[in-house]
């Protein structure tokens, strides 16, 4: 599997974080929604328990077609 990362955009949503909008695909196989979320989550996923520190929890996937899912990473502030 060889999976690209194309970035499409970004939404800033100010001290609630911001949603960052990405185009995953595989050139040579079929790419899921799970495979996409599987390979994007471990890459992006930060935590945290300090008052205003960064974190990462979720990943939301949306199949566009049969090799290529696009992704919306959740980038939060602990407020």
């Amino acid at each position: 599997m060889t999976i690209q990362v194309t970035k499409i955009g970004n939404i800033d949503n100010g001290i609630d974080g911001s949603e960052e909008y990405l185009l995953l695909t595989d050139s040579e196989d079929t790419l899921t929604e799970n495979q996409a979320w599987e390979y994007l989550h471990p890459l992006v996923y930060r935590d945290t328990d300090t008052p205003g520190a960064y974190f990462c929890h979720y990943v939301k996937t949306m199949q566009k077609t049969d090799n290529s899912v696009v992704c919306i990473v959740y980038h939060q502030y602990n407020v």
